[in-house]
């Protein structure tokens, strides 16, 4: 078995998070939003620049109200699309706003994450 070399930054794919915020009449379940989210960019994007994008909501992060999504950085302009072209999650009408975008996850937490 061949040992195998780490990539090198160079080759790797870059990433950014990008805050949203959620707007409900009601509290909402993660689960029930993360799979809400996860149609809204299927249904936008289609099967394979989803797969690109190599979108993941990162579920430790979400609140009630805030969450972040990782993103491939040549796909944050088609997630936001599809973050505001979500109305509802089940049967209630929900509103998301991208609340800003940054290349760290740390600096994204401190700047954007509403307490």
């Amino acid at each position: 078995m061949a040992n195998l070399k780490p990539l090198r930054p160079s080759l790797k794919e870059k990433k950014r998070y990008v805050v949203y915020e959620l707007f409900s009449e009601t509290t909402l379940k993660s689960d029930e939003v993360i799979r809400a989210i996860n149609d809204a960019c299927l249904s936008f994007m289609g099967t394979l620049h989803f797969g690109k994008a190599g979108i993941l909501i990162l579920k430790n992060q979400m609140t009630e109200k805030n969450g972040i999504i990782r993103v491939n950085n040549k796909y944050v302009d088609y997630l936001k699309a599809s973050l505001m072209q979500m109305t509802r999650v089940g049967d209630k009408k929900v509103s998301l706003e991208a609340k800003g975008v940054s290349g760290i996850l740390k600096k994204a937490k401190e700047k954007f994450m509403t307490k």
